[in-house]
């Protein structure tokens, strides 16, 4: 599939994208990140800005997995209520982009990952020294 947009194309502060999954082993998430999310998700991922992630086995409940992610407190709510609506009360994975407002332009039905939508946080920068 050609690539219509790139990461650069997504940047928005102030939101998180989200994304769950089925895939429990972090070598499995990692290779499926450099290998196949291109076409799945319709852009690369450029590894210096890439995605904060969990990765469990067996699934958890969502709020489990996305508690302890960076100013998970702004979002989480949001995120677990979009992801029950889209019929995921346990996964795998999680991933999640900062900054980055993703638009579907790709996607492929059985990719191991679904995109669960894009939230408000607040990031402080206290956090990351």
């Amino acid at each position: 599939m050609a690539q219509t947009r790139t990461h650069e194309d997504f940047r928005t502060g102030g939101v998180v994208s989200v994304w769950l999954g089925s895939i429990g082993i972090e070598d499995d998430l990692d290779d499926y990140l450099a290998d196949d999310f291109a076409d799945d998700f319709g852009f690369e991922i450029i590894p210096e800005d890439g995605p904060e992630f969990d990765v469990a086995n067996p699934a958890r409940p969502v709020a489990a997995l996305l508690d302890g992610f960076s100013c998970y407190e702004d979002f989480i709510e949001e995120a677990v209520a979009a992801a029950k609506e889209q019929g995921w009360e346990k996964a795998n994975c999680a991933l999640v982009f900062y900054n980055f407002a993703y638009e579907e332009v790709a996607t492929n039905d059985d990719a191991p990952l679904v995109f669960i939508g894009t939230f408000a946080f607040a990031f402080d920068e206290e956090e990351e020294e």
